[in-house]
């Protein structure tokens, strides 16, 4: 599981230096629906690290929910408009 902790972590960095730039530099002209399917995968990328360590609290199960959550509301963008 090291390759799906060092993809996590490059995933986490994207989004954290895409945020920093977009609210200190300049402002980061992308859709919503992108910031969505980004949020899903790195939920769902997280919960299954967590699944597979065999950890026994929730929170991969709470990663797999969310990701699902946000998936949704990817696809019912995509479809509705």
């Amino acid at each position: 599981m090291k390759l799906l902790r060092i993809v996590n972590i490059i995933i986490a960095f994207i989004g954290l230096s895409g945020g920093i730039y977009h609210f200190l530099v300049e402002e980061i002209p992308v859709p919503t629906i992108a910031i969505f399917l980004f949020l899903s995968v790195m939920f769902l990328l997280n919960g299954i690290e967590e699944v597979k360590e065999n950890k026994k609290d929730w929170m991969g199960y709470i990663f797999i929910a969310t990701a699902m959550f946000f998936a949704i509301g990817v696809i019912t963008q995509l479809v509705i408009g």
